[in-house]
């Protein structure tokens, strides 16, 4: 199997990439189906819409997750 790892602007390992044929094999071993994973809450899409409308007026910005990531643990 050919896995690829996805790290952060700093190089810590942050998530891994697997093929979907394995994907496929570990949803029908385990039973998953896709709307446990794939279905976003409606007031959820809403709410994200509402700040990218901020966004895009310059009401509110944005900063990358780095930067967000080091002031979460650095408190």
């Amino acid at each position: 199997m050919s896995l690829q790892y996805i790290s952060d602007n700093d190089g810590t390992t942050t998530g891994v990439f697997i093929p979907i044929q394995v994907w496929k094999e570990l949803k029908e071993k385990y039973n998953v189906t896709e709307g446990e994973y794939t279905d976003i809450p409606e007031w959820q899409i809403k709410e994200t819409q509402r700040r990218l409308d901020l966004v895009k007026k310059g009401e509110i910005s944005t900063r990358n997750w780095d930067e967000a990531q080091k002031d979460i643990f650095r408190k």
